[in-house]
Parts: C-alpha cells; structure tokens; sequence
C-alpha cells in the first residue's frame, strides 16, 4: 500500500537559513526542493557545506553522496552560480566580477552574464601532455623487449599531435609525436631499439642509426635521403629529401621486415587505414575515446602475421592520474581510461575464462578499487596499486586463454555485477527485523499450544471452544509472521537467494510493464570469492534479447544505486499485513530506515509500482511504497536520500560467449 502523504507547513522563505532549532522535517523538505530544483548544483553545494561547515547541523540531513569533498569541477561551478547571483547584480563588485571570470577561465570555464560554460580544461591538457606518458611508453617497450625480443618486437607509439602546448619551453619543449619520439631515443631501457618518427611535418630518426636506415630508407622511397642534426636533440636526426605519401608505406615496410622495431606517429597518419600485419604492440598515447575511433586504432595490431602464426598483440593504454596529495579533485584522463574500454573486449582479468568489455579486461579488481581509492584521494593510497605493468602475462598464456579454435554462440551477454561483505545482511535493517518477527511468531506458536494443553484441564464443550480458538488465533496469526520472518531471516543468511528474488521481482515487473519482452527462464545470480571478505554476486538473464538484458541491468544499477529524484521509494522491512506491520513499527524505533529507488521504467505509472511493491513483499519481504511527487512528501525524499545505499559496489558488465 501507499504510505500516506506527510503533512507540515511549507518554508516562507526557501532561501533563508534554517532557523536555529528548526524542525527536521522542514530542513528536509527544503533540502528536497532544493535538489528537486537543480541535482547537480544542489549536491556540490551539500558537498561544500560538508567541507567548509563538517559541524553544520544541516551535514546530518544531507545525503550520503554528498557527505563528501566538492570535485574541482564542482566548486568551480559553485563560484561561477555565487558570481552570477550574488556579483553581478552588485555594480560596486565590479572588479570582483572580472577578477572571477579570470580566475575561472585559468581552469577552463568561460563565464558571461548569461551563465557559465565549459571551455578546454587545463587539467586534461596537463594530464594528457604529461611527460610521464612517455616515460611509461618507455617502460611499456623494456618489458615487451624482455619478452619478445629485438628480432619479434614491432610497436607502434600513438600521438595526438606532431607537437602541442608549450613548444618554447621546458627541458624537451612542447608535447607530442616529436617528444614522445626524443624520450624513447634517449631512455636507457629503449636507447638499443630502432625507431622510426613519421608525421605528416617531419620524419626523424635517432643518429646513431643514421648508417643503417638512410640507405633502407633510400631504397623504399626510390630517391636519395639525407640526415642532419635536429635542433632541439642533438642525438636525433631529421631525414631531408622525402617527399609525398611515400613514407608511411615504407615505413610499414621496414618494420615488417625488422630494420626497425617502433614506429612513433600521429592519429590522423596511422589511426585508420595503416596496415602493416607485423604490428604486435600498441601504444596509446592519445587523448581519443570514441568508441569508432578507439577501436580503429585497435585494429591496427589484430592483423594476422604471416611470419608468426602465433601472433597475440598487446595494446596498451597510457594514462596519467593527479597523485592523492594534490588537493585539486579532477582525473580527466581516468575518466578518459574508462570510456577508451567500455567498448573494447578482452580477457577478465579476474576470471580469464570470460571474455568482457570494459576496465576489467585491463585491470583486476584489486587495481580497480585502488584507481577509484585513489580518485577518492584516500588516505595511505598509492599509484603503484594501480600499475598495470606488474600484471602482464605471457603472450603464450595469453593466447592460450583465449581458446582459439574452441566453439562459441557469438553473442552479447549483459549482467549487473554486485560486489558485498560476505557476513553483512542485505539490508541495515535486516536483524532487528529478523529478530523481532521472530520472537513474536515463536510466541504465536507457543502460547495457543499452551492454551490447547491447559483446556484439557476444563470440562470437555469448554475445553473444545478454547482449543479451536486458541488454534485458530495461533494459525491466523503465525502465517502471515511465520512468511515475513522466513523472508527476513534469508535476507540475512542467504544473500544469492535475495538477491535472485529481487531480480525476478524487476525482471517481472519489467515484463507486465512491456519493457522487456517474456522469456522462459528466469534471472540468475551467482556468486564468486573475490578475497576473504568479499564476494562478487553476478546477476543476468541469459535468454532475453540483448536491449532487454540491457534494460534489465539499467533497472537493477537504478535499485541498488544512490537515490536520486525516484517517483517511488520502496522503504524496507516496513509494512506487510497489520501483525507483522505492528512488529516491526515496535521493534527498534531507533534503528535507521533503508529506501531503495523503483526504477523508473517501473514507476512511471503508478498501479505498475503498487504491483511492483506487492510482488516484492510476498518474495523478498515487508516494504511500504511511497510516492514523492507531493510538496508533503520532500522531507520523505530527503530522508531516502540520505538512508539510500551507495552505487559503487555494483556495476553493469557485458560479456561475449
């Protein structure tokens, strides 16, 4: 059933502070309206207040997403709104005015009297410009050398540019192709490769291998070559009399035949169309992230090698993160990482017999939490956590791995992957509950059994009466106990099982609603040690379609994520028939509420969120349903925000079987 509407007078002035003492209601209620209002700069204004005011009473009320820091991003923002509020209806605050503006354009907002928007972040530039990208292009091609070998190493290097930023400055001047290709001639652990850059301005090689590749070069090219002394490095030479289109071929060539063993060029030459099967390593030093785009320059290893059948190609990623001690919150280039790989495949590197699309097919989960740890900045968090290069496997393991050969149903699989304590209940209010349900209903049991042996003590028509009475009580009231109890108790000893009930309850109500359409089979859930502590619970629906798997993964991230501004709010181990709602509303008046979100393909009409509700209380347990469209219902919202559960332990994957 619907929770009836909460009633309370509405704020006066929603923009003046809470009055000392002031009913928590009406803090949640203007809290409500504000995030109703405006989401995003409602949340980075709580998570300002969470920073500046930690003591605030207001902290408590706030949901837990924004009980936080504020991200660069957001603060800027924040700055940007209190300038055009509060600055610039101010003609005395002029100079303030203009002095804002600056200080936002240095980060990449452009702001003008009819609001503020997004220009080039400097932070990205830095990241994606960074020097240390190409050391780590230096140590990705030590390793693989190790591996392979001069004789079997082919790589290409990746750049944006021939050269971007600051090209009159700094010790190897401005970024791209031209720097990244100085670095690798001069690192001690690439110093022995032949590398060959080729862009569509210069072509450079290193000079002390001016005698072997000057006359290949000639050969391929058909015109005689020259060399002199670069400029900006004196051990690299810039090759003179090339002309044309030539070189990119030639330089195909020449790796292909193992003159050379690195090829360092720009997206626009070598991204699309290069081909040169011999190609086994990739270095992406770019900042492209298009699905297209990415899995184009992909495509330039996957060709197959006549000279090695048992060709296995490494592309590698590059990226730079701010370290956890800079204060400033802002990792483009990590968000970069994740849409690179949301659609790429490849190994799990948890479980190397699936093969999945996303972060982890480059990184265990291990170096996933310790990316997000340190994102979050949290304390005692290192880089080195992070490295892939401490996990690479043998090519041969590798190819092993992906069982060529071995017979497959070429289809996409979508799951919603769920990782939890194995000892922690499913819901926080889990054990109180089962504890209350459970004393109550073992005293349904045994006091009608007392009364039913005490009226064998009274004349016989007396004792019948009680004896019925008393076992028709008992019975009346143990079923409904006895199904609420049974449902709570698995909730905290069986999470698999709840969690299977919770997904048949959305893949159903997602079939009555004709969001999805009906399959014979139901949803599975399966569970998987990922340490000691922890256990991965894996959710899918194997039978539907693709678009319905994938709507049924966006439906369960929108249940277990934070909420929102839902329509419905399912409260947990509240409600059910009038025993079992007058145990548990006696229970533990104290113990928090939990809210879990309906989704919104379920809640868009409001009998689909009745029956969504029914069916979760006779599966899973007691809840009650509550709609927050009403000005009476905020502070409800507010209060479900807050009780609301985190969405960082579950995340959508998508697999290929």
């Amino acid at each position: 059933m619907l929770q009836p509407p909460l009633a309370a007078p509405a704020p006066t002035d929603p923009l003046a502070p809470p009055a000392p003492g002031a009913v928590p209601d009406a803090l949640d209620r203007r809290l409500a309206a504000a995030f109703a209002d405006d989401f995003p700069a409602a949340e980075a204004a709580a998570a300002m207040l969470s920073l500046v005011a930690p003591d605030d009473p207001v902290i408590a009320r706030l949901p837990a997403v924004a009980r936080r820091p504020p991200t660069t991003d957001e603060t800027l923002r924040l700055l940007g709104r209190y300038a055009l509020d509060r600055v610039l209806p101010d003609p005395e605050r002029a100079d303030e005015w203009r002095r804002i503006r600056r200080v936002l354009a240095d980060f990449g907002y452009a702001l003008t009297d009819r609001g503020i928007r997004r220009t080039r972040d400097p932070i990205d530039t830095v990241l994606a410009s960074s020097s240390a990208k190409d050391r780590g292009a230096c140590d990705i091609l030590a390793i693989e050398r190790r591996e392979v070998g001069d004789d079997r190493l082919r790589a290409l290097v990746v750049t944006d540019f021939v050269r971007h930023g600051n090209v009159h400055g700094g010790l190897l001047g401005g970024a791209g192709a031209v720097r990244t290709f100085s670095v690798l001639v001069t690192d001690a652990a690439t110093s022995g490769l032949r590398a060959l850059l080729v862009t569509s301005s210069t072509v450079r090689i290193a000079a002390r291998d001016a005698s072997m590749l000057l006359p290949a070069l000639s050969a391929e090219l058909g015109v005689e070559v020259s060399a002199e002394a670069s400029d900006d490095d004196a051990q690299v030479a810039v090759v003179r009399g090339i002309g044309g289109s030539g070189i990119v071929g030639a330089a195909s060539r020449l790796l292909d035949r193992g003159m050379i063993h690195v090829v360092v060029g720009t997206r626009g030459l070598f991204g699309e169309g290069w081909d040169c099967p011999a190609v086994n390593t990739l270095i992406d030093l770019s900042m492209v992230a298009t699905a297209a785009a990415t899995q184009q320059l992909r495509g330039r290893t996957l060709r197959l090698d006549p000279d090695w059948p048992e060709k296995v190609a490494h592309n590698w990623t590059v990226t730079a993160v701010l370290p956890p001690s800079v204060g400033l919150e802002a990792q483009p280039d990590a968000a970069r990482l994740r849409r690179k790989h949301a659609r790429l495949w490849g190994l799990d590197a948890d479980d190397t017999t699936q093969i999945v699309r996303g972060l982890g097919a480059a990184l265990d989960v291990a170096r996933r939490r310790a990316l997000s740890d340190v994102i979050a900045k949290v304390p005692g968090v290192a880089l080195a956590d992070v490295d892939g290069l401490r996990s690479v496997p043998p090519r041969a393991q590798t190819r092993l791995e992906w069982r060529i050969g071995e017979p497959y149903d070429d289809r996409e699989e979508v799951s919603t992957v769920l990782e939890r304590d194995r000892a922690t209940p499913v819901f926080r209010t889990t054990v109180g509950a089962a504890r209350s349900l459970g004393a109550v209903f073992a005293g349904t049991l045994a006091v009608p059994a007392l009364l039913v042996a005490a009226a064998f003590l009274l004349p016989s028509a007396v004792g019948t009466v009680i004896a019925l009475a008393a076992t028709a009580t008992g019975v009346w009231l143990a079923v409904p106990l006895g199904r609420a109890w049974a449902n709570v108790r698995r909730q905290a000893v069986d999470a698999v099982e709840s969690h299977r009930r919770m997904a048949e309850v959305v893949w159903e109500s997602l079939v009555t609603t004709d969001r999805v359409a009906s399959v014979s089979g139901t949803p599975v859930v399966t569970g998987t040690g990922v340490d000691a502590r922890r256990v991965r619970l894996d959710v899918r629906i194997p039978q539907a379609a693709p678009e319905d798997q994938r709507t049924f993964a966006a439906a369960l991230d929108e249940l277990y994520g934070p909420i929102r501004s839902p329509r419905f709010v399912l409260e947990i181990d509240r409600g059910g028939p009038w025993i079992v709602r007058a145990v548990l509303d006696r229970a533990s008046p104290t113990t928090a509420r939990e809210f879990l979100p309906v989704p919104s393909r379920i809640a868009r009409r409001r009998e689909d969120a009745v029956r969504f509700a029914g069916e979760w209380r006779r599966r899973v347990g007691p809840v009650v349903l509550h709609e927050l469209t009403s000005a009476e219902n905020l502070p409800l919202l507010s209060e479900a925000r807050r009780r609301g559960r985190s969405s960082a332990a579950a995340r959508s994957m998508v697999r290929w079987r």
